[in-house]
């Protein structure tokens, strides 16, 4: 059976640290759910959430350092969403925030997947107050990594 490829694990391993944000000793927020693709896959009940969405990968071909070595830079954006009428809800989404980045950082390599992971920016959108009580973060990240380019599931 052929080999998860190396970009599947990167971001099975994103997703399983940020289901691991549980309010404690370390994080403010307990993430509810944590789903890859579509923001339809997420109700008002299942916040915090997370939504993670990559959206393009860049190839740069051979290496001249690493024999048959391709070096990829995938882009993806994490959002993190937060539906709350409490009065303190701003202190909340900034915490979310701060907890998502604290997990993100935890291991830069993606279990030994990747080179590191750069978070690139922070934007942030609130709803009107009328019609949605909503905040999504938007995590802009770029994760490199590298592949043999005969075979896309082993990490060089």
């Amino acid at each position: 059976m052929a080999s998860e490829p190396v970009s599947e694990l990167i971001l099975q391993d994103l997703t399983t640290a940020l289901g691991g944000i549980s309010a404690g000793a370390t994080y403010w927020t307990t993430v509810r759910k944590v789903t890859r693709g579509s923001m339809a896959a997420l109700t008002e009940y299942d916040t915090p959430a997370v939504l993670v969405s990559p959206y393009s990968t860049e190839m740069d071909g051979e290496g001249q350092s690493l024999a048959q070595a391709v070096r990829h830079v995938m882009r993806l954006n994490v959002l993190l969403v937060l539906e709350t009428r409490d009065a303190d809800s701003a202190t909340q989404f900034e915490r979310f925030i701060a907890d998502a980045i604290l997990a993100i950082y935890t291991d830069r390599t993606r279990g030994g997947n990747a080179v590191h992971t750069i978070i690139e920016g922070v934007e942030r959108a609130f709803g009107d107050g009328d019609t949605s009580d909503h905040m999504v973060a938007t995590l802009s990240i770029r994760i490199p990594f590298r592949t043999p380019s005969t075979d896309l599931g082993v990490s060089v």
